[in-house]
């Protein structure tokens, strides 16, 4: 089972996904299909929206190299998975890596750094 799925937004404020790869189904249980043309922020908690937005906005902005964020992301089934997600700006799209994020001491360490 894979734990990490890539995607490919524009950079519009609703950052709608272009691309996803296929692991996204063994991660949240959507086929790429499902996902892409839609924005992103359908997927997110509703609680972390304004903080991703903006996130989203600044990295947008600033031309971030890389920005690494902790979330919650809706699967399939309407359950809330724990994710971290890296996300860059390349040319005219932001590229981004989401991952199923395991609690454990090392991680919660890494969580606490950023």
């Amino acid at each position: 089972m894979e734990t990490t799925f890539i995607s490919i937004h524009d950079l519009s404020l609703d950052a709608r996904l272009l691309y996803v790869s296929s692991s996204i189904e063994d991660i949240l249980g959507y086929t790429p299909q499902e996902v892409t043309g839609k924005s992103c922020w359908d997927y997110f908690h509703p609680d972390e929206i304004p903080f991703a937005r903006a996130i989203h906005g600044r990295g947008i902005k600033m031309d971030k190299a890389a920005a690494l964020n902790y979330c919650q992301i809706k699967n399939r089934d309407g359950r809330w998975v724990g994710c971290e997600c890296v996300f860059t700006v390349v040319h005219d799209v932001l590229v981004g890596c989401t991952s199923i994020y395991r609690r454990g001491k090392k991680s919660d360490s890494k969580c606490a750094r950023n």
